[in-house]
C-alpha cells in the first residue's frame, strides 16, 4: 500500500508482479514500475518511477499512470469496493453523515481515560487506565492505546511498535458487560525514560477495521503528562546501590524506545 505520511490515507490498494516479473504499482493500472528480475523491491520502490507516483499522490493528486478508466478513483465509481478499504465503510458518501458514530459515542458517554499523574518523577510509577462504559446492545471493539514521546515519536501500547496494533481484539462491550477497566500500563520508570512532555491517546475501532481512517472510529480520548528527573536523593541512592552491587549497572528492561 501507499500512503500520504501526511494524511494516512490508504492511495493505492496493493502492488501485483507479473509472470515475467514486472511489477504494476497498482492492481488497477498496467503501468509497469520496475521487473524483480533485475531489481530488488526496495530498488523499485525507491526508483524514478515510484517516486514520482508517490509525489503525485502524496499532494492529493491522481498520477497519469492512475487517469484510465480502469482505475475506480478516476471514474468515480464511488460505490467500488475500493473506495470502502481506502475510505471506510462509515464513509459520508454510504451514511449521508460525517458523525456516522454518533449514537455509538452517545452509549459510551461515561467511559474514561485517565493517568495516576499529571507530573511522574524518573523512578515513579505511572498506571493508564481505560474505563469503558457501554449502554444498549453489546458492541465488538479494537482497542488502540498510543504514545507520543517528547521527541515525537508514537509508539503503540502494549509492545511499543511504531505501526498500529490493537491493544486489545474485539472487546466486547455492553449487554450485560457493565463497566470494563482496563489498566493499559503500570510500571515503574526506567532510569533511561526520556524526559518531557508525552502524550497518550485510547481510540475504539470497528473490530479488523483500518485504524488509520477517522470514519472508523467509535470513540477518542487524550491525556498528557510530564516525567521529571528523579528525586536527587534518590537518584544518589541508586548510583551507590549501584557501585555497591559491582559497577554502575543499569537495567534497561522495559526501557520505552
Amino acid at each position: 500500500m501507499i500512503s500520504d505520511e501526511h494524511s494516512t490515507r490508504v492511495l493505492a490498494y496493493q502492488p501485483i508482479v507479473q509472470s515475467d516479473g514486472s511489477v504494476n504499482f497498482c492492481c488497477f493500472s498496467s503501468t509497469t514500475v520496475g521487473n524483480v528480475n533485475e531489481q530488488s523491491f526496495q530498488e523499485i520502490w525507491n526508483g524514478s518511477a515510484m517516486h514520482e507516483i508517490r509525489e503525485s499522490l502524496s499532494q492529493g493528486h491522481l498520477p497519469a499512470a492512475c487517469r484510465s478508466t480502469s482505475c475506480p478513483m478516476f471514474r468515480g465509481d464511488d460505490l467500488h469496493y475500493l473506495f470502502d478499504r481506502m475510505e471506510g465503510p462509515h464513509r459520508f458518501k454510504r451514511t449521508g453523515t460525517h458523525d456516522p458514530h454518533r449514537e455509538i459515542r452517545q452509549r459510551l458517554d461515561g467511559s474514561e481515560f485517565s493517568v495516576n499523574r499529571r507530573s511522574v518523577r524518573v523512578g515513579g510509577k505511572l498506571t493508564i487506565t481505560v474505563t469503558l462504559r457501554m449502554r444498549g446492545e453489546p458492541l465488538a471493539v479494537d482497542l488502540f492505546v498510543s504514545l507520543r514521546s517528547p521527541g515525537g515519536a508514537l509508539r503503540f501500547l502494549p509492545t511499543f511498535e511504531d505501526y498500529a496494533l490493537p491493544y486489545r481484539r474485539s472487546l466486547q462491550l455492553g449487554g450485560r458487560g457493565g463497566t470494563i477497566k482496563v489498566i493499559v500500563l503500570d510500571r515503574r520508570l526506567e532510569e533511561t525514560t526520556p524526559l518531557g512532555d508525552y502524550e497518550v491517546c485510547a481510540a475504539l475501532f470497528d473490530p479488523d477495521s483500518n485504524p488509520n481512517l477517522l470514519s472508523n472510529c467509535f470513540w477518542a480520548a487524550s491525556e498528557t503528562f510530564t516525567v521529571e528527573p528523579a528525586h536527587p536523593i534518590v537518584a544518589w541512592g541508586r548510583r551507590m546501590l549501584a557501585t555497591c552491587h559491582g559497577g554502575n549497572k543499569v537495567s534497561h528492561e522495559g526501557t520505552w524506545r
